[in-house]
């Protein structure tokens, strides 16, 4: 079973309204495939769920309007901000490429931020090169988690690591998911936040 990348219900609502504002009636499927790339099959499956959700009411491929039986989906736009390292430590580059709408209901509360992840330490988590992790913005982090840490105050560099402190050695380690890396060990890291979802695209 291929797993939705969640950003496109946003933007399938937000097209959506702006179609429906700009020209007094709902969008047809097939305009909203074409607006946005979608494949016909790939679009009906997003739709099918975004309709068992309550997000949408579907009475033909003609007739695609937003939900007026349930509250309207709230959208948060997070930003994605540049790449994280999930091998050796690298620089976040903190400028926001773009804005990428995700329903609240998929984040929970917080303020949030995207990175693409660089490097193949974490493909045991199933993080691969080139997901999009989304970051709940927080200083903290429960043992395991999985982080976004500054581990140097002098350069700014980034990882996406598990954290684990060790009281014993008195040094937080970093804990790669591959097990061919060894873990990394620090005496101080700045936590930037934690990961709580991947994106990935399922598309060939």
């Amino acid at each position: 079973m291929q797993h939705q990348n969640t950003e496109y219900y946003g933007y399938i609502l937000n097209f959506i309204e702006d179609y429906k504002n700009k020209f007094g009636e709902s969008p047809s499927s097939r305009e909203i495939g074409e607006a946005l790339g979608m494949p016909k099959s790939t679009l009906s499956r997003y739709l099918a769920s975004m309709r068992k959700n309550g997000m949408l009411e579907i009475e033909n491929a003609r007739n695609i309007t937003l939900s007026k039986n349930k509250p309207q989906q709230e959208i948060v736009n997070a930003p994605l901000v540049g790449k994280v390292a999930c091998g050796l430590p690298q620089y976040a580059e903190e400028n926001i490429q773009e804005l990428i709408p995700l329903p609240t209901s998929y984040l929970g509360k917080g303020t949030f931020f995207i990175l693409e992840a660089d490097g193949e330490s974490m493909i045991d988590a199933g993080i691969e090169p080139g997901d999009l992790i989304i970051v709940r913005q927080q200083s903290t982090a429960n043992p395991g988690d999985i982080v976004v840490a500054l581990t140097s105050t002098t350069d700014s560099t980034a990882t996406l690591k598990r954290y684990y402190p060790d009281p014993k050695l008195k040094k937080i380690r970093l804990h790669p998911e591959n097990s061919e890396m060894e873990d990394q060990y620090y005496d101080d890291i700045i936590i930037q936040g934690v990961a709580i979802r991947v994106l990935k695209n399922v598309e060939q």
